[in-house]
């Protein structure tokens, strides 16, 4: 009964992963939906603009990723850590100037549009056309983008993953709504695939506007430019490693797109549109896995609760390789199917799509383990690692792979999309054994082992009298084995237990048992106990003050209230009796827990 299991962070982990994941499919399917709209009803031509576009597409998410979740993360630690005041800066920061220096890039992009489209298209002026049609609208999306899905990160970490995700299913169904009628109704072309993009995002705007103007949200704006020279270096560092994969992207795609036309032509560019769709419907999968533990490992990091990110990553790691190799068996049965519902059915086309899908498809289990480990790296500040598998595994090993396989048989170099995330995964590898070497860490997560002097000892109970009634002579029995002094002993064992025993109070009848993890760090003469608890929102600290404002209300009802002024009066006792025993004690509520840290 008294160890520590992976039930409470497991039980967060699947509440922000169905949000998480609804987040990422509104994308890809938009995505996915956007580009066989413009296959069918437009043709391979109007297909191959879109894809000359991806490289744009690829340099605003870059500049979007570094600033959101670079504020998101760090943030995120911040919270843990229980630095509330640097966290809303954060916070500030990744929003306010993220969106202005998105702004700044959309201007210089427009200004020089044309040429850009011009000589990305090889001086083809068809293809110019077509990919110009689709950019103009395209490049405001970007700022629009940053106020609905970059705010959005931080509802999750508000402890709002549902409301974060209806906001992007919805942004994307008026997005379809508007392609089908903008294409097939006004006559738009590829103009229409764009606008309505920028259509659902505004849209989205007014969604967003009620969480932003909320009083009561964990997270706060505030003036942030005394402190911007000393946090913005943590805020491109946290968001160094999505940056670089999408920077890295954004080359990858420009050099691509090169390398094929130079191998085949405008019908391969297709293909490659094609691909490139494909596997962004998978990060349905990765970035939703990957998204839903980025606020929860954060928390978990800053509070050095290593135990409960093993569990999350965990279940992360169960949840994305399965739904990756679903994916890769869907499309390694009907790669010619799929390749129909985008019009790449022509004499052209057919002949390579299955080879080229079939070599899409065995990367899928290799890309959802990479997107794991890159932003569990990143997220418990292993930027270098997880900046170098972004660039190397989106920009230099596929263009490599793509030259060389390209140079023996044409046919052979869809086989770069498996080959780069091997080599991807393998230089990591050689990575992770020289940090373990040179670093006192553990296991592939390179978490770091606890310093001399230094214990943890974890425990999970449920939030009932019978399991905190207990504890105290748990609690002793381990303090005995660690060599602890007998007060302190004493004090440490009825400080948690009168606390379990409030958690277990606050239980309504009718409502389903929290879970209670219960960290105890000692280093030296610091004794810190850490108690997350899953119930309803609950400030014990709280109680003993309103304990005091409802003593005259109660007074003149004692007939009818009793018993709640009895309940109110016995918490209140149990926390006099705790503040008493413990040098510190505070309170927050981050992800959707009740989170008290004991100081001894």
């Amino acid at each position: 009964m008294y160890s520590r299991n992976g039930k409470l962070i497991q039980e967060k982990y699947r509440e922000y992963l169905l949000p998480s994941v609804m987040s990422s499919t509104a994308l890809a399917v938009a995505s996915l939906v956007d580009s066989m709209l413009v296959g069918s009803l437009l043709g391979a031509e109007a297909l191959a603009g879109v894809g000359a576009c991806t490289p744009i597409t690829a340099l605003g998410n870059a500049v979007f990723l570094l600033f959101i979740i670079g504020g998101a993360t760090s943030a995120s630690v911040a919270l843990g850590e229980r630095y509330t005041d640097k966290a809303n800066k954060l916070y500030s920061i990744g929003v306010y100037f993220g969106f202005l220096v998105m702004t700044a890039l959309v201007v210089i992009l427009e200004l020089f549009g044309e040429p850009i489209c011009y000589y990305m298209c090889y001086k083809d002026t068809g293809l110019a056309a077509n990919m110009l049609a689709y950019f103009r609208p395209l490049l405001l999306v970007f700022p629009v983008l940053f106020l609905t899905n970059g705010v959005s990160q931080f509802m999750r970490i508000d402890g709002r993953p549902k409301m974060a995700s209806y906001i992007a299913v919805i942004a994307n169904i008026v997005n379809l709504i508007c392609d089908y009628c903008f294409i097939r109704f006004l006559n738009m072309g590829v103009t229409g695939a764009s606008a309505s993009t920028l259509t659902g995002y505004l849209f989205a705007i007014f969604l967003v506007l009620p969480w932003i103007l909320k009083k009561d949200k964990s997270l706060k704006f505030v003036n942030f430019f005394g402190d911007l020279k000393q946090l913005l270096p943590e805020v491109f560092s946290a968001g160094s490693s999505r940056f670089s994969l999408h920077f890295a992207d954004f080359l990858k795609r420009f050099f691509l797109n090169s390398i094929i036309l130079f191998f085949g032509g405008n019908s391969a560019l297709s293909i490659l549109t094609v691909c490139n769709t494909l596997q962004f419907f998978v990060t349905s999968i990765t970035n939703g896995g990957s998204d839903a533990f980025l606020p929860i490992i954060g928390s978990l990091y800053g509070e050095k609760d290593y135990y409960g990110i093993k569990a999350c990553i965990k279940s992360a790691l169960k949840f994305t390789v399965t739904g990756c190799l679903i994916l890769t068996v869907i499309l390694f049965a009907v790669p010619s199917f799929v390749g129909g519902l985008f019009g790449l059915n022509g004499p052209d086309t057919a002949g390579i799509v299955p080879a080229a899908f079939r070599m899409l498809a065995l990367s899928y289990p290799l890309m959802g383990l990479s997107t794991i480990l890159q932003t569990m790296y990143n997220t418990t500040g292993r930027h270098k690692i997880a900046s170098a598998m972004s660039f190397l595994g989106q920009m230099a090993y596929i263009c490599f792979f793509f030259t060389v396989f390209g140079l023996i048989n044409t046919g052979l170099m869809w086989a770069a999309y498996p080959a780069s995330y091997l080599a991807n995964l393998a230089t990591a590898f050689v990575y992770v054994k020289y940090i373990q070497k040179k670093e006192n860490t553990r296991g592939v997560l390179l978490l770091k082992n606890p310093g001399d002097g230094v214990i943890y000892k974890n425990v999970t109970i449920s939030a009932t009298k019978e399991d905190a009634a207990g504890l105290s002579e748990k609690i002793m029995e381990k303090a005995k084995e660690l060599g602890m002094d007998r007060n302190m002993a004493n004090r440490l064992s009825v400080a948690v237990e009168e606390l379990a025993v409030t958690a277990a109070e606050n239980v309504k009848d009718g409502q389903d048992t929290p879970l209670i993890d219960i960290l105890f760090s000692f280093e030296g003469d610091e004794k810190t106990v850490s108690f997350r608890e899953n119930g309803p929102p609950f400030n014990p600290l709280a109680v003993e003050a309103e304990n005091k404002k409802e003593k005259d209300s109660l007074a003149g009802e004692a007939e009818n209230n009793e018993k709640n002024k009895e309940g109110n009066e016995e918490l209140s006792s149990s926390i006099q009796v705790l503040k008493s025993l413990v040098k510190s004690v505070e309170f927050s509520r981050q992800l959707g827990f009740n989170t008290t840290i004991m100081r001894f």
